[in-house]
């Protein structure tokens, strides 16, 4: 029978932690001398959640992380980021060098007298600082670039040394991330819809991105690219946070950015790194670190409550909707109406995109119209691009009078101007309402909408709300 005690002190755990261990277990009713297996199995799931987060702090990985000081999130993370202006134009070397094993510092190290000289500061090896699990991430990422030559091949040689890293970063900690990318699209859209070629989500949200082309000959392009590409930037995704960090890679270069609100600057926060050079690699991943550490403190403290997933696609029952950073686009299957009359729909929106709202307004006040004329495809979808707003159904309603009374007021105003034109809205919802990025409310959603007077084809007062 192998006891608490004997288990915690036959584990790979560092010695000096595993009183603390013992005693965190002792407060969950797992004293020392009490057999292994009874005592586990008596814990109950809501004790595990609670004391998760001490044990973890308890157990190796995150104390491997902390000791190499490449991460600290349980102080670092409530800080306010950096200002755009504060940004170095160097992200400074991890304070504690990267773990590695030792057969690959070895022969790193023999590489060169340049490798044996500037080792010290960026790697060391894992008996030192016993960070297995990362000294085997980083020992991947050193693996000499891919051959042959293309943009696929780029992405894959930076994965494990930015976007690859961050994740397995982030998995130590239980923050879930969604890593992306966005390489080959022969049909042109990805130039349309703009979405960058790496992507690290917190959330659904877009916190860091990345350009990367084949040749060497364009890198000018990539970084040029990560400014173009975020033209448009909507509190509504992006929150108050005043810029986001990325890289620019083409064929063997890569370097670090950080590209103001709306894409009106950018400025380079690392050397251009030759990753055929193996010391150059680890010190992208030095970068990477600190731009990590960065881009939580934007998550912690910038971000709006409920942000819209830029460049996802989120399907609900009935229809998926697309953002993008200047719109949205709804597909709905055309069965999904079944009383639906196209002539009659078709005259709604007409009618809504006739209504003069002035050159200074995207839209007239209390409705938001479509950017274009909603088509129905080939394919039986129903397909309506709208500006970006965010629903009420997501957000906190307002909770100040003269907040709730401009609700009030541009909704009947959306609704007055639609009855001056003999169209009934017929499902007036908080879904339905959007709130712009200048604090304006606009109805949406006008499939259920029709002719003033007109007998439809369904109950409105059974099956939607009057008005």
């Amino acid at each position: 029978m192998v006891t608490v005690g004997e288990l915690i002190d036959g584990a790979d755990i560092p010695p000096a932690r595993k009183p603390e261990v013992k005693n965190i277990l002792e407060q969950l009713g797992c004293p020392p001398d009490e057999a292994a297996g009874d005592a586990f199995r008596s814990l109950t799931v809501a004790q595990l959640r609670e004391e998760g987060l001490n044990l973890r702090e308890a157990l190796a990985y995150p104390e491997e992380i902390s000791h190499c000081s490449c991460w600290k999130l349980s102080c670092d993370r409530d800080q306010q980021p950096p200002t755009y202006a504060a940004l170095p134009d160097r992200l400074p070397t991890l304070v504690q060098p990267l773990p590695m094993i030792d057969t690959n510092l070895q022969r790193l190290a023999s590489s060169s007298l340049a490798a044996q000289r500037q080792l010290p500061a960026v790697a060391v090896s894992v008996t030192q600082q016993p960070a297995y699990i990362l000294a085997e991430a980083v020992g991947y990422a050193l693996l000499a670039p891919r051959a042959g030559s293309g943009k696929h091949l780029v992405v894959v040689d930076t994965w494990p040394l930015v976007i690859g890293l961050m994740q397995r970063l982030l998995a130590a900690f239980d923050i879930k991330c969604e890593p992306g990318g966005n390489i080959e699209d022969p049909s042109g859209a990805t130039d349309r819809q703009k979405r960058p070629a790496a992507q690290l989500y917190l959330s659904d949200i877009l916190m860091f991105k990345g350009e990367v082309k084949a040749g060497a000959n364009d890198f000018d392009l990539a970084v040029e690219e990560l400014h173009t590409k975020m033209a448009n930037w909507s509190p509504a995704f992006h929150g108050s946070r005043e810029y986001i960090l990325c890289f620019a890679a083409a064929a063997h270069r890569l370097q670090f950015f950080a590209v103001l609100r709306g894409g009106a600057s950018h400025k380079a926060i690392s050397a251009k790194f030759d990753l055929t050079r193996p010391l150059d690699r680890l010190q992208v991943m030095h970068t990477t670190i600190r731009a990590l550490t960065i881009v939580l403190q934007q998550s912690h403290h910038q971000l709006p409550a409920n942000p819209l997933p830029l460049y996802l696609t989120v399907r609900h029952f009935h229809s998926r909707i697309s953002y993008r950073e200047d719109h949205v686009l709804k597909v709905v299957p055309w069965g999904a109406f079944p009383n639906a009359d196209l002539a009659t729909l078709t005259l709604v929106y007409d009618v809504l995109l006739s209504i003069p709202h002035g050159a200074h307004l995207q839209h007239p006040r209390g409705l938001i119209t479509p950017l274009r004329p909603p088509k129905l495809g080939a394919d039986k979808m129903w397909r309506v691009k709208m500006p970006l707003g965010l629903p009420l159904g997501k957000a906190t309603l307002p909770m100040s009078l003269p907040r709730l009374r401009c609700l009030v007021a541009d909704v009947l105003c959306g609704l007055a101007e639609l009855h001056a034109r003999d169209i009934v809205h017929r499902d007036v919802r908080k879904q339905n309402i959007l709130e712009m990025c200048g604090g304006a409310f606009g109805l949406i959603d006008y499939e259920h909408s029709g002719v003033a007077n007109a007998v439809p084809p369904f109950q409105p007062l059974y099956q939607y709300p009057p008005e």
